[in-house]
């Protein structure tokens, strides 16, 4: 028998996917597939697809027609208009939302109509078809699977809310944590009655910075969730959170979800409620994800209690953070913030906010791996920014400088600071002494 190796030709390309009216998906028999890194056009090589990962969901885009390239010419083509069964059709543009863990590095190759409707909040990635299958333009740069949309099936989230209603009757923050677990199948929520990991405590029903793309208060878009009307009662916060700890190993309960405003607007509430909890158990741990706007709320929450926290940023340069955040406090409130949050030995996270052709430019990168080095914060959560390429491309000037690629920051990131972690997720308790090892 030989020991030979086969060898294998190369891969054909990958081609345009475009869709009709009823959202059918075709593939163009002559054009190749393109993705946009900002409003740059790039090829979309088969080798670095992503095939068709588990909780992908492929939508088409109204109102903007498909870009493909032309093999001969190289050339980039706007798909007008395409014949199917003897008569003209108007395609439109096909895009993927990815699932967690995932990290996008090109939007779908688009051209609007004059005045699209505006897309909903989502992270839109380009596709193409490969290999008899759908490709998206990611790539998973979270090992950990606690996120994945396996986890989470339909019926035994709602079997187990209605047995954790039965068990808290009356707690008016079970009942908005059931409504996100039913109603929007937010993952922090449903862990809080499948008694696994992180679990939702929303709090804060406002906020002091209207982010452009911020989930549950829209001016241009509608928001895929709805903000909690008024703040839980201290009870109930502690009543939730230690039916959570006490049955969950090295389970976490967390402030600042989709459906709330600001945690730190209601600090005082909080801080109350952590020292109820911490009077009762030392088990698993307590988070925050939030803005970093109020540094002066560190040092009481942290004598409650307070151990990790995630400051979510979309740019370290002044002038993008404020056409993003549009906020009541300034970039230098969030570094200080994040700083004071090391030097008191919480563990600390950045939710850097991304889009590829931006994030990845020589000033905005570098910017940020200044902010990571003054700050001295523990990992980096690479987040795909969920929002319509469109507003996007009228609300913000790209950074100066060249791109490297969004699938090549992370290891970027990491060289500037040996020793950072990166990935997708908020580190659970176990892995928390690690992290703040030198």
């Amino acid at each position: 028998m030989s020991t030979k190796k086969r060898q294998r030709g190369p891969r054909p390309p990958a081609s345009l996917l475009f869709a009709d009216d009823q959202g059918r998906f075709f593939d163009h028999p002559d054009l190749l597939a393109v993705g946009q890194a900002w409003q740059e056009l790039q090829p979309l090589p088969p080798g670095i697809l992503c095939h068709e990962p588990e909780g992908m969901d492929v939508v088409f885009l109204p109102g903007r027609r498909p870009v493909g390239l032309d093999p001969d010419t190289g050339v980039p083509v706007v798909l007008e208009e395409v014949e199917m069964d003897g008569s003209l059709m108007v395609p439109h543009a096909v895009a993927a939302t990815v699932p967690p863990g995932y990290l996008r590095f090109a939007m779908p190759a688009m051209r609007a109509e004059s005045t699209p409707p505006t897309l909903p909040l989502r992270a839109y990635t380009a596709v193409a078809w490969s290999a008899g299958r759908i490709g998206l333009a990611a790539q998973r740069i979270d090992p950990h699977k606690h996120w994945d949309p396996a986890r989470f099936p339909h019926q035994k989230v709602q079997a187990a809310v209605l047995q954790g209603l039965q068990k808290l009757p009356g707690n008016k923050l079970v009942e908005q944590i059931a409504h996100c677990a039913r109603d929007y199948a937010c993952c922090t929520a449903s862990n809080f009655f499948l008694g696994t990991t992180e679990a939702a405590l929303p709090v804060a029903p406002t906020c002091n910075a209207r982010c452009l793309g911020c989930i549950s208060e829209q001016e241009e878009a509608p928001s895929p969730q709805l903000r909690i009307e008024r703040p839980a009662l201290v009870e109930h916060v502690v009543q939730a959170a230690l039916f959570h700890l006490n049955r969950v190993e090295s389970g976490m309960v967390s402030f600042g979800q989709g459906c709330e405003g600001e945690p730190l607007t209601q600090a005082e509430r909080i801080k109350e409620a952590i020292f109820a909890i911490r009077e009762k158990t030392d088990r698993g741990g307590v988070h925050m994800n939030t803005n970093g706007s109020r540094p002066s709320e560190l040092a009481g929450l942290v004598e409650a209690g307070l151990q990790s926290v995630r400051v979510s940023l979309f740019s370290a340069r002044q002038a993008a953070f404020d056409a993003y955040h549009r906020a009541d406090f300034g970039l230098d409130q969030v570094e200080q913030f994040v700083r004071e949050a090391v030097e008191r030995g919480l563990v600390v996270s950045v939710n850097y906010l991304v889009v590829p052709g931006y994030h990845d430019r020589e000033e905005e990168r570098e910017a940020f791996a200044g902010f990571l080095a003054r700050t001295g914060a523990h990992m980096v959560q690479l987040r795909n920014l969920d929002m319509d390429p469109d507003r996007l491309f009228e609300a913000l000037v790209p950074p100066e400088g060249h791109a490297v690629g969004l699938r090549k920051l992370p290891e970027w990131l990491r060289k500037q600071r040996p020793g950072l972690r990166t990935g997708s997720f908020n580190p659970l308790p176990d892995s928390w002494a690690e992290l703040r090892s030198p």
